[in-house]
């Protein structure tokens, strides 16, 4: 409906999805596939999910959201669509992290005043999650500098550490100081992030991850150059997945 009301010769639109990188792609198109209850691969066998009908209807919509969506230039000055959407240029986008939000990317001024995270899907009768896209730092067991990591992770957490993590282009990892609003002059809508980690879950992992997103990474790239239609990028991807989980032994064949 929004983008039915824009003028096609203006640079704005209704959605966009991230482009620039298989991870992009893929972190665009799991949070459709969620909403209709399914992940990549099953938490408990590990079997990969992309050929449901759950999956299908997933595509279904992310094919509709391609069209919608304005295509992203790796050149160097180009706007990526979360700057777009960081201008108010693009109304709404699934793939937008807080780091987004504390871009420092030159010429590009958020409109903080108007950004608004939610939960999703909006269909009430699904459970209504966000994913964390969150880095866990640990001490190995054996290591030999113990203590110096320990005083390490110590000064890490430290507020007044942390306060500076905004001014680089981080955020906080601190409830109390993400709650606090602004940070170092910096006016960061970062309170609904709070809101939306409370109800947020991690995905199914895998040592396998990186490759099984790539592999689906390798189909939508394919799916966007037009070689292949969404439903036979979800089978080449589901099939690879299948074949590289057989290989290291996950699967049986």
């Amino acid at each position: 409906m929004i983008a039915a009301g824009l003028d096609e010769e203006t640079s704005r639109a209704g959605f966009a999805i991230s482009t620039l990188s298989s991870r992009d792609l893929v972190n665009s198109f799991l949070p459709i596939l969620r909403g209709f209850g399914k992940e990549l691969i099953d938490p408990e066998s590990s079997v990969p999910q992309l050929d449901t009908p759950e999956a299908i209807a997933a595509m279904q919509i992310f094919e509709q959201l391609i069209l919608l969506s304005p295509n992203e230039s790796p050149a160097t000055g180009e706007l990526t669509n979360a700057e777009r959407f960081s201008l108010g240029d693009i109304a709404m986008m699934s793939n937008y992290w807080a780091t987004d939000w504390l871009s420092a990317s030159a010429g590009v001024e958020p409109i903080t005043d108007d950004l608004l995270a939610t939960l999703q899907p909006a269909e009430s009768e699904i459970e209504r999650t966000c994913l964390p896209n969150i880095w866990v730092a640990g001490i190995p067991q054996g290591s030999l500098m113990s203590a110096e990591a320990q005083a390490f992770v110590d000064w890490l957490v430290l507020a007044s550490t942390q306060e500076g993590f905004a001014a680089v282009g981080l955020p906080p990892a601190r409830t109390d100081l993400v709650l606090a609003g602004e940070l170092r002059g910096l006016e960061i809508p970062l309170a609904s992030v709070a809101q939306l980690l409370a109800q947020s879950r991690i995905a199914p992992r895998s040592p396998y991850y990186p490759q099984l997103s790539r592999l689906l990474g390798d189909a939508l790239a394919r799916l966007l150059a037009g070689d292949l239609s969404g439903s036979e990028a979800l089978r080449e991807a589901n099939v690879a997945m299948r074949e590289f989980l057989s290989r290291e032994g996950v699967l049986l064949s």
